[in-house]
């Protein structure tokens, strides 16, 4: 048996139905904010490589200078 033939046993048709949307909706929430995470955690390394290189661009100025 899958889970909406469980909670229809469970709880009747509606509710089974509302715990399904319930469940759909906080499965899409969780990887909402995984996604949201993860493309923040790629913008901070991109963010701190672009300083690096900034960094070492400077360096090499200041020692041809």
């Amino acid at each position: 048996m899958d889970f909406t033939m469980l909670t229809w046993f469970a709880f009747g048709e509606k509710t089974a139905k509302e715990i399904l949307i319930f469940f759909v909706n906080y499965v899409r929430q969780v990887v909402y904010g995984f996604l949201y995470e993860l493309q923040f955690t790629v913008h901070q390394i991109l963010v701190s490589e672009e300083l690096i290189y900034v960094k070492c661009l400077k360096s090499l100025y200041l020692k041809i200078k």
